[in-house]
């Protein structure tokens, strides 16, 4: 079996896969070669800490996993901005419109807020924003990948 944090990462880049304005390039675990004309806009995320809150319920760990979600834009250099909160409105309202993201072990799925972190001019105006939630899930005392 995968562990647990490996397929809520999976899920979360399935429900933005082609459903952002990102479309194809969502992206896991990796760092964006900002080839502006090619690869924006796009999405990648990141596993961040994993922290369980030493709670046991039922025999089964429960975790707080946080996800970032990075978020890349082109626009005009008026619109930057409002192309990037486009993006995190379209991947908040995806991610929120199940908060267990559709897997059976996951308790919730919470935005932790979002952090503007760079806008620069790379030949057009581009702006990056992360975006960061926290998901709750749970798992077996004795292995992270099952109940």
């Amino acid at each position: 079996m995968t562990h647990r944090v490996d397929q809520i990462a999976d899920r979360i880049v399935a429900l933005l896969l082609d459903e952002t304005a990102a479309q194809d390039r969502v992206y896991r675990d990796r760092e964006p070669v900002l080839d502006v004309r090619s690869e924006l806009p796009a999405v990648v995320v990141h596993i961040g800490a994993d922290d369980p809150p030493n709670v046991q319920v039922h025999g089964r760990w429960r975790s707080s996993l946080v996800v970032h979600i990075d978020l890349f834009a082109i626009a005009d250099e008026d619109a930057v901005s409002r192309a990037l909160l486009a993006l995190r409105t379209e991947t908040y309202k995806l991610l929120m419109a199940d908060l267990t993201l559709g897997l059976p072990f996951v308790i919730s799925a919470l935005p932790n807020g979002a952090e503007e972190i760079l806008r620069g001019d790379f030949s057009l105006p581009v702006g990056y924003l992360r975006t960061t939630f926290s998901i709750l899930y749970q798992h077996s005392l004795t292995d992270p990948t099952g109940d």
